[in-house]
């Protein structure tokens, strides 16, 4: 009995003490924490300036410090809460912000930084609708990933808000707003369409962009061209380019204007003047990535993957990024801020210094 002890106490007392040391796991792709609840769930960002990035989704904005990390405060766009009025963004500039009101009869206007405190309370834009009884009224809503209400200048907004299949007629609002002091409406003119190129007007979804001054959009499946004087011209009128697929998403590279739809990448290179078909898409990924202008860079996102867009003669080069961090995360945008780069996700606001974003994967 003695002798198995003493084997016991000579086991147990030649046995190391082990340290175990736990080293905090880093990613590429940072969160930023100061964002909790549902702020977290961004649509869309812009810069405001050098050192302040507004965050948004459609209930509202949240205002972030961007050189140490920090949100300042957050303002209420719409009466709803983020749950009612969905994943609706505004559309944001460094200056104004759109938004489709609770009530579809109104666009709320407002300056984008510090609204409630230095600019005074929204206005509320309401057109003013035909006595027709078959016409769908009201603004529509953007989608996920366009915001639908770009401003150009500041101060040109350009809104439908009437569709008269019966008519074949789509009305829209030109409007003009100053903001010099507070957010208010200058004038508005209807800018009316008529006789759409077949098929003709047809439900399909609602999109907007602004390039060289001009607002570019996508409307019951036409597709225009219009600009702040309220002269519209019909991309789809280039029957033997377009063959009636109107546009989806929109990007520059250089001075190139390319301009995706129903499977094709079409390109032109006089500001939206005359289009050529520039690559067909059919059997690539091209057509299911989301395209951002960043700068004077083009980035392209897929769920959480990031990549790099390059023209390198006459061809589109893609590189996908490292996205170690953002896995799993939907991206809604792409911005750059002081010096590092942010991406939306729908599960929160994520950034990596700036000299890192083009790392490959």
């Amino acid at each position: 009995m003695f002798f198995i002890s003493v084997l016991i106490f000579v086991q147990y007392s030649c046995k190391k003490e082990i340290e175990k040391e736990y080293i905090p796991l880093t990613h590429s792709w940072s969160s930023d924490s100061s964002l909790y609840g549902t702020e977290k769930i961004l649509l869309t960002s812009v810069q405001i300036n050098d050192s302040i990035l507004a965050v948004a989704n459609s209930y509202s904005i949240t205002y972030v410090y961007a050189n140490h990390l920090s949100s300042t405060f957050e303002i209420f766009i719409n009466g709803q809460d983020m749950y009612s009025s969905g994943l609706t963004p505004p559309s944001l500039t460094k200056t104004v912000t759109v938004s489709v009101a609770d009530d579809p009869n109104n666009l709320t206007v407002f300056k984008t930084y510090m609204p409630t405190f230095l600019a005074g309370l929204p206005i509320f834009f309401s057109p003013t609708y035909s006595q027709s009884s078959e016409s769908l009224k009201g603004f529509a809503k953007p989608t996920l990933f366009n915001a639908g209400y770009p401003v150009i200048k500041s101060k040109y907004i350009l809104a439908p808000y009437e569709m008269d299949f019966t008519s074949e007629k789509a009305t829209l609002s030109l409007i003009q707003i100053d903001t010099s002091q507070y957010c208010s409406v200058v004038s508005s003119k209807d800018v009316v369409i008529v006789n759409a190129l077949k098929p003709g007007f047809y439900s399909g979804p609602y999109y907007s962009w602004t390039f060289y001054d001009k607002f570019f959009l996508t409307d019951y499946g036409q597709s225009f061209r219009i600009d702040t004087l309220g002269n519209v011209k019909s991309l789809l009128s280039d029957t033997e380019t377009f063959e009636g697929k109107y546009i989806e998403q929109m990007f520059t590279i250089d001075n190139y204007l390319f301009a995706l739809g129903w499977g094709d990448l079409f390109v032109s290179s006089d500001q939206g003047e005359t289009w050529n078909v520039f690559l067909n898409l059919s059997g690539t990924n091209w057509g299911v990535l989301q395209y951002y202008n960043v700068g004077k860079e083009v980035y392209a996102t897929y769920l959480s993957q990031l990549a790099r867009v390059t023209l390198v003669g006459n061809t589109l080069k893609i590189q996908e990024l490292d996205n170690d961090g953002l896995e799993s995360n939907q991206i809604t945008s792409i911005n750059k801020c002081g010096k590092y780069a942010f991406v939306t996700t729908l599960s929160g606001l994520f950034y990596r210094d700036t000299a890192s974003l083009n790392t490959l994967k």
